[in-house]
C-alpha cells in the first residue's frame, strides 16, 4: 500500500484538515476549537473558516476524507486479496491506524453514521466473497429471531439509543 502524501495533501487545506482529524479524535467534537485546530495546523482562524465554512462543515470534511482513504486501502487490497490470509487484515489495519482515534470517537459520540455506512458497504464485498468457499454457507437470520428495542430494551439502551422514556 501507497503512505506518501498525495500532492493535494501538501495544501493547507490538507493540514486543517489533519489537525481537525486529531484535534476530534484527542478532545470530540464539541470540545475541539477551530483556533486550535488553525493552530496545530500553522494556519489563521479565518482560513479554516475560509475553506470549511464552519466546524461542522470541517468535520463532514474529515469523514468525506476518510472514506476516501477507506475506499482507497480497500481497492489496494483486494487487487491483491488472499481469502483468509491475514494480510489484509494487517493492511487495512496499517491505513486506518492514524484515524482510529477520530473514528473512535465519532462512533462514540454518534457522528460517524456516514462514515460507519461506507465502512459497512465496503465490508459486505469481502463477507460474501469468503463465503463463497464455505462449505456451510450462512442462512440469513429470520427477523423473528433478531433483537427488538420492544422485546430486548437493554439492546437499544446500551447502543445508546434515546427511544424511552428516561
Amino acid at each position: 500500500m501507497t503512505t506518501a502524501a498525495a500532492p493535494e495533501d501538501l495544501t493547507a487545506r490538507a493540514r486543517i484538515r489533519d489537525a481537525a482529524l486529531q484535534h476530534f479524535g484527542r478532545f470530540g467534537y464539541e470540545r475541539a476549537t477551530l483556533r486550535g485546530i488553525a493552530e496545530t495546523a500553522g494556519v489563521s482562524p479565518g482560513l479554516v473558516r475560509h475553506h470549511f465554512g464552519s466546524k461542522q462543515g470541517l468535520r463532514e470534511a474529515c469523514d468525506e476524507y476518510l472514506i476516501k482513504v477507506m475506499h482507497q486501502a480497500n481497492e489496494q487490497i483486494r487487487t491483491g486479496l488472499d481469502v483468509g490470509a491475514l494480510r489484509p487484515v494487517l493492511a487495512t489495519r496499517a491505513a486506518v491506524a492514524p484515524y482510529q482515534a477520530y473514528i473512535a470517537r465519532a462512533l462514540a459520540e454518534g457522528s460517524a453514521t456516514a462514515l460507519f455506512d461506507e465502512l459497512v458497504r465496503a465490508t459486505v464485498p469481502w463477507v460474501l466473497e469468503a463465503d463463497k468457499g464455505r462449505s456451510d454457507p450462512p442462512r440469513p437470520t429470520p427477523r423473528s429471531a433478531r433483537p427488538s428495542s420492544r422485546r430486548w430494551p437493554w439492546a437499544s439502551a446500551s447502543c445508546g439509543s434515546t427511544s424511552h422514556a428516561r
